[in-house]
């Protein structure tokens, strides 16, 4: 269950960013100035299903 909580947490953490700097993009007002978190393979969870 922690590995999943990890995983979760990790994901939405990853949405959100990609949501922001959408949401930024071409704005003359705001600048995102973080990367975001990096790939992170999870141990039991399986990569590029559900994505």
């Amino acid at each position: 269950m922690r590995v999943v909580k990890e995983h979760v947490t990790h994901s939405t953490a990853r949405a959100l960013h990609e949501g922001m700097a959408k949401a930024v993009r071409g704005s003359k007002f705001l600048k995102l100035t973080s990367n975001g978190p990096g790939y992170r393979s999870f141990r039991w969870i399986a990569s590029g299903y559900g994505s």
